[in-house]
């Protein structure tokens, strides 16, 4: 192991290097993780020890950064920025961390986690809060918009997000491979998950094994829902638990056209637990009735 003479020399204190990139240790400091991602190198993993790091940082180059195991580190941005980490690079992965900030201001919406117009990357593991007591909260925990085959797994969004914990929408193109949301829990929002704008026959989406519920929050819209699928179509919902949400379990608007719906559970939703306006919906091994696919 050696030391780092980078800017941030009392934040970043080690770095081990593998064929696959280096290792860099990094621990909380003014500017330490902004500082980390400047001096790393394309393949890096960045190693975030446990503790606060008071900042928000745009990812500009393929990283890992991960938070220690048994100590998660935080990241907060505070309430006066729009996005506490946006991702500017194509394979990024962010793994063990939690996020907390960002707000709406000069017109921007807020999101704490920013996927827009990335080919590939992962949000793994994160914890995201939403903690600016505003009207101008948070519009979303994690925005991914005009993206890739991004995944999305295992995280949580919470503490009451303006539209949805998780957003997804204006997916075009997937590359041949899947846009995946899995093993999610989105909870006490305005909605927990958004699909949306994503009708290419170039698209892959799965929505798996989420739990939604409790998304009861006011926000953008006075009708709260688990998963709303807004102009989306083509998509596999697959043994999500949509439970207790404030209006609407499933909400699929009219636009919305041949989406598939396999296992799902819906139930103690405030009006309806699938409100299918849509077209050409089918599955099976629900706990609400629909025709068969064929």
């Amino acid at each position: 192991m050696r030391i780092l003479g980078i800017g941030a020399a009392v934040a970043v204190f080690g770095c081990v290097s593998t064929a696959q990139g280096a290792t860099v240790n990094v621990k909380p400091g003014s500017n330490a993780l902004q500082g980390a991602i400047d001096g790393a190198k394309k393949g890096d993993t960045l190693n975030l020890k446990g503790g606060i790091y008071r900042e928000d940082v745009r990812v500009t180059k393929p990283l890992k950064i991960v938070g220690e195991e048994g100590d998660r580190p935080t990241i907060t941005g505070g309430c006066d920025e729009a996005i506490v980490i946006d991702v500017q690079s194509k394979g990024v992965r962010l793994d063990n961390l939690k996020v907390k900030g960002a707000t709406e201001t000069g017109g921007q919406p807020g999101y704490t986690v920013n996927f827009i117009g990335m080919p590939t990357g992962t949000a793994r593991n994160l914890s995201l809060q939403q903690s600016c007591e505003s009207a101008d909260r948070p519009q979303y925990g994690i925005n991914v918009a005009g993206s890739g085959n991004i995944q999305v797994l295992d995280n949580r969004t919470y503490g009451g997000f303006r539209d949805a914990g998780i957003y997804i929408g204006s997916i075009s193109d997937t590359r041949g491979k899947t846009l995946l949301i899995e093993g999610n829990r989105s909870d006490g929002n305005n909605r927990g998950i958004i699909i949306e704008e994503s009708d290419s026959a170039d698209q892959t989406i799965v929505v798996r094994d989420n739990v939604v519920s409790n998304n009861t929050a006011t926000g953008l819209f006075e009708d709260p829902a688990g998963i709303y699928i807004n102009s989306a179509d083509n998509g596999l919902y697959v043994n999500n638990t949509v439970n207790d949400n404030g209006a609407f379990g499933f909400d699929i608007n009219a636009q919305s056209d041949n989406n598939e719906f396999q296992g799902n559970t819906a139930t103690g939703n405030g009006e309806i637990n699938f409100n299918d306006l849509g077209s050409g919906s089918c599955g099976s091994g629900n706990t609400f009735a629909l025709p068969g696919c064929m």
